[in-house]
């Protein structure tokens, strides 16, 4: 029976008959809803905002920690140590 009650709704009718300005009024959401573009094109710009600011993070702190290893592996390659870190300079040697 509630196949039958759900297939009954229009859902698009149903959503264009809410005044989401009136449901919104009071929270911080009104005013952000735009007639024009309507509510799932104002939600969806703000999620990819949202979305954009993590994703460039991300990139930006992968980005650069590969800068710094790059930039501290340049000075470390000058023949202190070797791939393990083990300490390759002549300078404790005293075998002369």
């Amino acid at each position: 029976m509630s196949d039958s009650l759900t297939e009954g709704l229009d859902y698009e009718q149903l959503i264009d008959d809410v005044d989401f300005e009136d449901a919104l009024a009071g929270t911080k959401w009104e005013g952000v809803v735009a007639d024009a573009d309507g509510v799932g094109a104002t939600l969806g710009a703000r999620i990819g905002e949202l979305l954009g600011a993590l994703v460039g993070a991300a990139l930006g702190r992968i980005v650069g920690e590969s800068l710094l290893d790059e930039m501290l592996g340049a000075s470390d390659s000058n023949g202190t140590t070797d791939a393990n870190g083990d300490d390759t300079s002549d300078a404790g040697d005293d075998d002369d």
